[in-house]
């Protein structure tokens, strides 16, 4: 099946960018053709070229059209649905109040999904779908890529803040106050703080509590952390197998978010802490938020609607005042310019967290830079000064060379003039009548033995 999926941006990660990874991945491990579109195109686009996965930002460079269109984000729906003017779609919506989120109104949407109870509310009593035409897909996890952690600890001893909305301007104090009360360690990943997560799987494990919400409560209780649910805009309870049913049917998000944070209220939710109850909504978990299974089932979906959409006739009509009525009043939830008004605003707010976010990088690369022109300075003047001490070596050891040239130079002339001297005394003594008188002696043989004996004698 060629399935194409839609979304807003594929430019960074958070929730619905996510999504769109894992299902493409997972539909192309089923041996399905997936096919991702946006606009605006980024790391997770790149990831998913990376294993293979079509990914575009124009509809018109796909020269054979998809089967169905796995539709998120009410414009990119509508384009794809405008430029496939033959194809059938679902539409997915992730959130109650995102401007993005808000689903359009089309005759070839057969069906839309909804991610929660709170979804499926605002698609049937906000925006007037038909009931049955409205299904709930619940969120899910990769199992494979999100194992198992070893059994808690009896004691807390680390927790982390997963969230990209949680910064220090918010909450985060009060989550640090009230964890450094309880003698646990705190850490925090996502985009607003600057700690970008781009493989949450591979640091999960090493966390006892995780105050997380949607996705990532889901993937920190799949490894088997204690999960706080809990964001910017409050939390909820710890996530036990009293409350688990209902947290679920809610994707541990926005609805449960009753309580405003402070320190009391997050102390108290510390010490609901407890491994067993933990380890049993991870077994809950692991059985019932599989990708695979959630994947096999949107498969299945996809199959009802294209058995549905050939069982009846299309008007080109109808389509057409579909797209008109989108152009004049936007989705269904708000009016043109409302809806762009609320859209802009939203894209602004989420241009300035990625603006903060890199902002936050470039600071920590300028430190870090700082640091090592730092380091390197400091090498260059300890280097300076080993080549200032080698220079002054080298001076000393010419100097010496020269004073040891110029002493062997003087030792030698010395030398010489003894020699001179001892030479002079030698012609002296040879050519003197003494001298040649013992000469003519000693060439006398019996002489010369009479003076050999006498020195013996003496001796």
């Amino acid at each position: 099946m060629r399935v194409l999926l839609t979304n807003h941006r594929l430019s960074s990660r958070t929730g619905t960018e996510l999504y769109i990874r894992d299902i493409a991945l997972a539909l192309l491990a089923q041996g399905h053709e997936p096919i991702a579109y946006s606009r605006l195109l980024g790391p997770i686009a790149q990831e998913l070229r990376a294993k293979s996965v079509l990914v575009i930002d124009d509809l018109a460079t796909l020269r054979t059209p998809p089967d169905i269109i796995h539709a998120q984000h009410h414009l990119e729906a509508m384009t794809a649905l405008t430029h496939f003017p033959q194809v059938p779609a679902i539409l997915v919506c992730h959130g109650w109040l995102p401007a993005e989120e808000a689903p359009p109104s089309h005759p070839r949407i057969v069906r839309y999904l909804a991610v929660d109870e709170l979804v499926r509310l605002r698609l049937i009593e906000e925006c007037g779908i038909a009931a049955e035409n409205v299904a709930t897909n619940l969120n899910f996890v990769d199992l494979d890529r999100f194992k198992p952690r070893t059994p808690l600890p009896a004691k807390p001893r680390r927790a982390l803040v997963f969230s990209n909305y949680v910064n220090r301007e918010n909450i985060l104090p009060s989550l640090h106050n009230a964890c450094a009360k309880n003698d646990i360690q705190l850490d925090v990943a996502g985009l607003s703080a600057g700690a970008d997560l781009s493989a949450p799987e591979s640091v999960l494990g090493n966390y006892d509590i995780v105050f997380a919400k949607g996705r990532a409560a889901l993937e920190a209780a799949a490894v088997g952390c204690a999960v706080i649910v809990c964001d910017a805009a409050g939390h909820g309870d710890m996530v036990n197998s009293a409350n688990f049913d209902h947290y679920r049917a809610y994707n541990f998000g926005l609805r449960l978010l009753r309580e405003s944070v402070s320190v009391a209220t997050i102390s108290t939710q510390l010490a609901q802490y407890n491994p067993d109850e933990t380890a049993r909504v991870t077994a809950r978990m692991r059985t019932e938020a599989n990708l695979l299974d959630a994947v096999r089932s949107l498969i299945q979906q996809y199959r009802e609607v294209l058995a549905e959409y050939d069982q009846h006739e299309h008007d080109a009509l109808q389509d057409a005042h579909a797209v008109s009525n989108y152009l004049r009043h936007g989705p269904i939830t708000a009016d043109f310019s409302q809806f762009k008004y609320a859209q802009f605003s939203h894209e602004l707010a989420r241009a300035k967290e990625y603006v903060q976010h890199l902002e936050s990088q470039l600071m920590q690369k300028q430190a870090g830079f700082e640091n090592a022109q730092s380091v390197l300075a400091a090498q260059a003047d300890q280097l300076k000064m080993s080549q200032n001490a080698l220079d002054e070596a080298r001076q000393a050891l010419q100097q010496a060379q020269t004073a040891q040239r110029e002493a062997e130079r003087q030792h030698q002339t010395a030398l010489e003039q003894v020699l001179l001297s001892h030479q002079n005394e030698l012609a002296k003594i040879t050519d003197s009548r003494v001298w040649r008188a013992r000469e003519r002696l000693v060439s006398i043989a019996w002489l010369r033995t009479l003076y050999r004996r006498l020195v013996v004698r003496n001796r």
